[in-house]
């Protein structure tokens, strides 16, 4: 049997996508992953030979990547800016 859910039903606090601290925490910690995810892999082509970080790098739909710029999109798009002229 198949459960449909009406989408009215899903409750999410009032200021989860206009929260700077969840989102800033969450992109410095997506791009420390990514940085991370690149050293490792430098590392392991100079351990073993193998050049996988080009699996990593290749395509900008991955999955790290798509979330690292989710989460500075909404970072950014909360930030305060003064307009100046």
């Amino acid at each position: 049997q198949m459960c449909i859910r009406d989408s009215n039903n899903i409750k999410l606090p009032g200021n989860f996508f206009n929260n700077k601290k969840l989102w800033g925490t969450a992109a410095i910690t997506t791009l420390l992953l990514s940085w991370g995810s690149v050293i490792a892999g430098s590392w392991i082509y100079s351990a073993t030979g193998e050049n996988i970080i080009y699996f990593f790098v290749s395509d900008s739909n991955k999955l790290l990547a798509l979330i690292t710029s989710v989460t500075l999109f909404l970072y950014f798009k909360n930030l305060n800016l003064d307009i100046t002229n």
